[in-house]
């Protein structure tokens, strides 16, 4: 790990997106779509953070270790990446196969050598074949494009790290996808027919070639991961002089203004090239930014002991989601009340108040200690398969 210490805003933040996430899932699954418009943009925006959240923290945290290169320290942070993602990961998919195969036989580890491989592998989002993960877990693509960014990483870690000027660098970068991606967008008839040929398109096992590009897909998503990790050279750039409050301020309201124009817009943009980046890049020019401010001056505002907690438990917030809702609709609790608008209410309650709980248990009595046992397993596999020595007194005993 770098010698970096923990930047408490973060973890406030992974918070924010999870339960960004959470809540308009919960609502759009309660309300069977009813308002599915208006809680589009706050789900496109949670993932949006995840991503961009992603480039920053890792760049923080495993600079140090991989500044000398591809080579020095890509063993230590895989090994921690992969402890980090991979247990839960699994034990949900096992779940979400087994106890809900939906549609069949498409949601069956088994149902293609492609698909059980890229199940198996976290590349399920690489290559169009997110449909193997289930009704109960089919956020996992977005798991597997963060997979990819992890590797991606390795190849831009050390050239960021010695950019001059990262400001600049940051603002030119957005700048430059935002006007190349709605070129590319602008072409989505030639492009689809183009990657029709390469992947897989064939529902319900893989999505549309289009929107497998676009949204599913870690070639686009990667730009908002990179964009994080500028972000975060532009913090270790700025960290130790003097606060410029109006600077701060003043980008923190246009950051703001940003994203609400941006969420708003994608309730009633359905369709397009502007439809294309507002549920995926359009968040970045104003999150990678924010991101900088938050750190920098606004510490208080994203550290909270309440948000500390729910960024430590929101990968399991985001794992279990699904499952939850499918269990709780099976129990009976989508129809508590007889009043379709109180049963959604009602559902909506629960299946928030279950997932945080069911998330916390996880979190300590799964995620952890696991994540704990791969990495030292991982590192030392010798050491951990030796019998252990306890010593008693003045004895040694096997």
């Amino acid at each position: 790990m770098s010698t970096n210490l923990q930047l408490a805003p973060l973890t406030g933040l992974r918070g924010v997106a999870a339960y960004s996430v959470l809540f308009a899932h919960t609502i759009d699954y309660a309300f069977t779509g009813e308002f599915h418009a208006y809680v589009t943009g706050l789900v496109h925006f949670g993932m949006s953070l995840f991503f961009v959240l992603s480039g920053f923290v890792i760049c923080y945290g495993y600079s140090d270790v991989l500044k000398h290169g591809v080579v020095a320290g890509s063993w230590r942070f895989f090994v921690a990446r992969f402890a980090r993602l991979y247990p839960l990961y699994l034990l949900m998919l096992v779940v979400s196969l087994t106890q809900y195969p939906y549609p069949p036989p498409y949601d069956s580890l088994f149902a293609s050598p492609l698909a059980g491989l890229s199940a198996l592998t976290l590349t399920q989002s690489w290559f169009n074949v997110h449909g193997i993960s289930g009704s109960a877990f089919g956020q996992s693509w977005s798991i597997s494009t963060e997979w990819f960014f992890y590797g991606f990483f390795l190849f831009i870690c050390a050239p960021v790290l010695r950019i001059k000027k990262p400001a600049v660098w940051l603002a030119s970068f957005i700048t430059i996808c935002f006007i190349g991606l709605v070129a590319l967008f602008s072409q989505r008839i030639e492009i689809t027919a183009i990657i029709s040929t390469i992947v897989p398109g064939e529902l319900p096992l893989s999505a549309p070639p289009w929107m497998w590009l676009t949204y599913f897909s870690p070639y686009i998503r990667v730009l908002e991961f990179i964009a994080g990790v500028l972000a975060c050279r532009v913090y270790f750039a700025y960290r130790d002089r003097p606060a410029n409050e109006a600077l701060s301020r003043a980008l923190m309201i246009a950051c703001t203004l940003w994203l609400t124009v941006v969420m708003t817009a994608a309730a009633f943009v359905t369709d397009g090239p502007v439809h294309d980046m507002l549920v995926t890049f359009a968040f970045a020019p104003a999150l990678a930014p924010a991101l900088v401010v938050i750190c920098l001056r606004l510490p208080r505002a994203a550290c909270g002991r309440p948000l500390i907690i729910m960024g430590e438990i929101s990968y399991s917030v985001y794992a279990l989601q699904f499952f939850i809702f499918v269990r709780l609709s099976q129990d009976g609790y989508m129809h508590m009340f007889g009043s379709p608008t109180v049963d959604a209410i009602s559902f909506c309650a629960v299946a928030m108040a279950t997932t945080t709980i069911l998330a916390f248990a996880s979190f300590y009595l799964f995620e952890t200690p696991a994540r704990k046992f791969l990495r030292a397993f991982l590192m030392n596999p010798v050491s951990m398969c030796r019998p252990h020595r306890i010593v008693s007194g003045s004895k040694l005993t096997s």
